[in-house]
């Protein structure tokens, strides 16, 4: 059961990063290079490294967490280490998509107001 949910929340992140490549595309082909789509994804850029930044630090302090209270004697599987960070690194697309969309909308008039 644990492998099915492994597998299925793997096809729905990379799902997401077939979704992020598809509306990347289509927005360069709609804005170019103005101002406000290469505004878009710097803070898009931003967001997403702040989440990696985020992560990076909680695996520091859960390290140092487990050498001081925990010990040397537990052990974790490889396999198990790198399924986490491949979905670690793949959380990354959803971020993207969803950041993506709301800098957009939040930012940007509709590409018809400016075609006048």
């Amino acid at each position: 059961m644990i492998k099915f949910l492994s597998v299925l929340g793997l096809l729905m992140l990379l799902t997401f990063r077939l979704l992020v490549d598809a509306y990347k595309r289509q927005k360069d082909e709609e804005h170019g290079d103005t101002f406000q789509w290469q505004s878009v994804k710097i803070k898009t850029n931003s967001i997403i490294l702040t989440f990696y930044q985020a992560i990076f630090s909680l695996i520091a302090v859960a390290c140092i967490l487990t050498d001081l209270f925990i010990g040397k004697g537990v052990l974790i599987s490889l396999d198990k280490t790198l399924w986490y960070s491949f979905f670690f690194l793949l959380f990354r697309y959803p971020l993207e998509y969803f950041a993506l969309r709301f800098y957009e909308h939040k930012s940007m008039p509709p590409v018809n107001s400016y075609r006048r």
